[in-house]
Order: C-alpha cells, then sequence, then structure tokens
C-alpha cells in the first residue's frame, strides 16, 4: 500500500507540538513521519519490547536518553534498543520533521517516566 503525508493511513497531533503521520501501521512494525514545533517535545518514556530508530529529514532535535543527550540533524538518525529511557525534543528555532521507525509497533508498549 503506497501512502504519503498527504495521504496517511492516520495522522494525529501529540503533546503541545507534535503531529504524527502513519505511514505503516503493522503490529511488527511501525513507520511514521512527525514534526515538533520549536519548543516543544515529548515526555521521557521507556518500551520494553521496542527498538526504535530516529532519522531528521530536515532541522535539528536532541534525543535525551538516560545518561546523555545527542543531538541529530539533517541526514543524522540513531537506534534506540528496547529498555533505554528517551524523550525526543525541539529546543531549537525551527520545527524538526524526522521518521521515527518502531519493531515492534509501540501501540501497546510505553511507558512513561515522570
Amino acid at each position: 500500500m503506497k501512502t504519503s503525508a498527504q495521504d496517511p493511513l492516520h495522522s494525529y497531533h501529540w503533546g503541545n507540538g507534535g503531529k504524527a503521520w502513519e505511514l505503516l501501521k503493522d503490529a511488527s512494525l511501525s513507520v511514521k513521519l512527525e514534526t515538533i514545533e520549536p519548543g516543544e517535545g515529548e515526555q521521557k518514556h521507556v518500551h520494553r519490547q521496542a527498538q526504535q530508530y530516529f532519522f531528521v529529514l530536515s532541522g535539528k532535535a536532541l534525543i535525551g536518553l538516560e545518561a546523555e543527550t545527542i543531538a541529530l540533524e539533517k541526514e543524522e538518525g540513531l537506534h534506540i534498543p528496547p529498555g533505554v529511557v528517551h524523550r525526543i525534543y525541539n529546543p531549537f528555532h525551527d520545527p524538526v520533521k524526522f521518521l521515527v521507525i518502531s519493531q515492534p509497533d509501540t501501540a501497546t508498549d510505553r511507558i512513561n517516566i515522570k
């Protein structure tokens, strides 16, 4: 099935400044195109089973891990193994657009960390 941001399987807003377009949704794999507005981001969380790969298409983002923060710029990516507390956020002045690939899907595999 061909999908795009103009014709995704589903799109939704998350947090205060994030938007996601589901390009592929399967129990074993999901691919999302996401954006985060300047100054916004997601809550720290962990996936017990799912691994994820974040790949920046435009802009810059920070990914906070348990013990470090990694900056990602255009055409850079980062693998997050299962069990690693993380969050992606955008403290910069321009929106960030990125792909997040999860295997398996994270729909029922997310624990928020305060």
